[in-house]
């Protein structure tokens, strides 16, 4: 009988481990062997080849691009960005925004640099302006190649 609540109190204990780790926005989800596109992401589109496309900078600072099958974070979340307007200027939310459609940067526009792009009902990509990144996109190296680098 104590064996059984003890191992009950071991599942418990790492159960809920898991759920504070997930609630404090770790990445102990995340894929160890991911590119986590830093600068830029695109969704499949007939100028890609109806693959991903995911830019960024590697910890050197060299530029790079890889065309991938599929991306996704290792968590199961979108990438997002903080505090993000619309077209208009009109600010939809000072919180987290998820960026479904890709995200791009404008380093020229020092307010809100970053670009989040969404879907809306008809799968139209919309884009937003916001002041920063939140969780980048991911994609697995196994299912990317690398087009180029600068």
């Amino acid at each position: 009988m104590f064996w059984k609540l003890n191992q009950s109190k071991t599942i418990l204990f790492v159960v809920l481990v898991f759920l504070l780790a997930e609630d404090l926005g770790s990445n102990i989800f995340a894929n160890a062997e991911s590119i986590e596109c830093n600068t830029f992401w695109t969704s499949p589109s007939y100028w890609t080849d109806n693959k991903y496309r995911c830019g960024g900078k590697d910890k050197d600072g060299a530029k790079f691009i890889y065309s991938c099958k599929w991306c996704g974070r290792g968590d199961g979340k979108f990438s997002s960005a903080y505090d993000c307007a619309d077209s208009t200027g009109k600010v939809i939310t000072t919180g987290s925004w998820d960026c479904d459609a890709g995200m791009d940067q404008d380093d020229d526009n020092k307010d809100r640099p970053i670009f989040c792009y969404r879907y809306n009902a008809t799968r139209v990509a919309e884009p937003y302006t916001c002041k920063s990144r939140h969780l980048l996109q991911q994609c697995p190296l196994d299912l990317c190649k690398r087009v180029t680098s600068k």
